[in-house]
Formats: structure tokens, sequence, C-alpha cells
């Protein structure tokens, strides 16, 4: 699956820019990846119904994602994939102590800032939101 083009929708400070410790400040950053695929691929046999999806003119099936990321401005060049369950957001509750939130604003909703203070990037992509074909 190749993403075709990135998407960003929102982009802000996290707490108003405070640092948490040696993980410096974050930012969050949300959007839409958009995706083609060829149905035709074998290794996309397994997608239910991918060959009778709608294709664009040069016969790929688009689609596309919602993405979140929480990047450090200066972190430790490791990124942590949160793969939801049902499009909820579970890494900074597991990881940080803290309940979970599908829009982490306050500082209760960073808990303890374990995966902050030490410099992770933690990204977040949901299930395909759209799948469609266009004409070229």
């Amino acid at each position: 699956m190749a993403v075709t083009r990135l998407e960003v929708t929102r982009r802000e400070p996290v707490l108003g820019g405070a640092p948490f410790g040696v993980g410096g400040a974050y930012e969050k950053i949300e959007g839409v990846l958009h995706f083609a695929i060829d149905p035709r691929a074998r290794c996309h046999e397994p997608i239910a119904d991918v060959g009778l999806a709608p294709r664009n003119g040069r016969g790929l099936v688009e689609s596309s994602a919602d993405f979140s990321l929480l990047r450090p401005l200066a972190g430790n060049g490791r990124l942590l994939l949160d793969v939801p369950n049902r499009g909820r957001k579970i890494a900074l509750g597991m990881f940080n102590s803290t309940p979970r939130s599908n829009d982490p604003t306050s500082r209760e909703d960073f808990g303890n800032g374990f995966l902050m203070r030490h410099g992770y990037t933690v990204a977040r992509s949901a299930g395909s939101r759209t799948c469609r074909g266009a004409t070229a």
C-alpha cells in the first residue's frame, strides 16, 4: 500500500509548548493519509472485495485514513506506532498511566509523561475512512 499524499489538517503545540523534561516540547499533527493499491497484486488478495472496488485512471484503488502524531521538537529518533482498537488511541494510556483520550490536550491526558520524557514520537493511523475510484 503506497501513501500517495499526506494532508495536514491540524498542527499545534502540546500544552502550550511546555517541555516534558529532557524530551522537550511536543507538537500535535493531525490529518489524512491517502493511499493507492493495485487490487491485482497478490499481497492485496486478503482485502475483502478489493477486486470489486472502483479504480482510478491508472487502475488503482484509492483510500484514505486519519492519522495523528505527537512529535517532539527534539526527540530520540524513535517512533511508537499506536495500533488503535476501534479507533481509540491506547498508547498514552498504557505507557503514560493515564485514562485514554482520543484528543489529548490537558496535562492529565499525558499522565506521567513517560513516552514524552523519553523523546518518543507517537503515531496512530485509523482504519481506512474511504475507498474510492476516480477517473483520470
